[in-house]
């Protein structure tokens, strides 16, 4: 029972809970793959004599479509952070994790742009990471 109680309040929080008799991860986050898992395992298990409804399967690709727009929406979001230091002088000083050289930075913000899921920052000639500005 005291289990039930901490799941719940983790699931409240957003937080992850780990079952400590399965140390199994249960998140309360729910992206479109595991919306789409969720919608395919119904439809494959459905009761052929009783199939779902047209509307109940709009409906449910109407979230689908909503949560992924929430995400795009989340993501842009993210991004006119970064987008906002275009024609702003910024410093910036960027570690070498193989030589261990730290490199300094200074001058006006060109262009941002995203290249595997990571954001950096134009700088003269230099490709600066925004984590380092």
């Amino acid at each position: 029972m005291a289990d039930d109680n901490i799941l719940t309040q983790a699931i409240k929080s957003g937080q992850a809970y780990v079952n400590p008799y399965t140390q199994r991860t249960v998140s309360s986050d729910l992206d479109k793959n595991a919306f789409l898992r969720l919608l395919t395992t119904q439809l494959q298990y459905q009761d052929p004599l009783s199939p779902m409804e047209n509307t109940e399967f709009i409906a449910q690709m109407a979230q689908l479509t909503s949560l992924e727009q929430m995400q795009n929406l989340n993501t842009t979001m993210s991004n006119s952070q970064e987008f906002n230091l275009v024609g702003k002088n910024v410093y910036a000083v960027s570690y070498n994790s193989e030589t261990g050289d730290s490199l300094e930075y200074n001058g006006v913000v060109d262009s941002v742009y995203t290249r595997d899921g990571k954001a950096y920052c134009r700088i003269g000639e230099s490709d600066v990471p925004y984590d380092d500005v």
